[in-house]
């Protein structure tokens, strides 16, 4: 299943369940974000990742963030701020792209490879290729998670 696919179905469950279903990020959020990113961290944010967002801005669905190009009422944090406070708070090295439960979803720059890692300890939970595995991984997991509903 493609990340569209995926992002897809969490929205439509989103919708069966009669929970607001966050609109695409226009593409001048999009830009911005990209652009303040990079200015701020001096990292490119991923295609996988702004693939979502032209779907969503942001998506919350069976304990899984992405965060979204801006705060609004359903998400706390945008992801520059939630970048800010995780890089402070659990390790600055890492680029957070979303959570789950204790899980989050990264590139760790140190050694240069994509994982899921535990936030307690920061044990490796999974590594990935490249973004569009560790983005197809997080999304499969609550859809696979949901597929009875699907």
């Amino acid at each position: 299943m493609s990340i569209e696919q995926m992002v897809s179905t969490i929205l439509r469950l989103r919708r069966d369940n009669d929970e607001f279903v966050p609109p695409p990020a226009s593409e001048t959020a999009i830009v911005a974000l990209t652009e303040r990113f990079q200015r701020e961290f001096g990292l490119t944010l991923p295609d996988a990742y702004l693939r979502v967002l032209r779907l969503s801005d942001g998506i919350l669905f069976d304990g899984l963030t992405v965060w979204p190009t801006h705060r609004y009422w359903l998400f706390k944090e945008s992801m520059i701020e939630a970048n800010r406070d995780l890089r402070e708070t659990i390790d600055e090295s890492l680029v957070y792209f979303g959570k789950r439960d204790d899980i989050v979803f990264v590139l760790d720059q140190k050694r240069a490879v994509y994982a899921a890692l535990e936030m307690s300890g920061l044990s490796v939970w999974e590594t990935f290729d490249d973004a569009e595995g560790l983005i197809t991984f997080m999304l499969q997991r609550v859809v696979d998670g949901n597929e009875d509903s699907a």
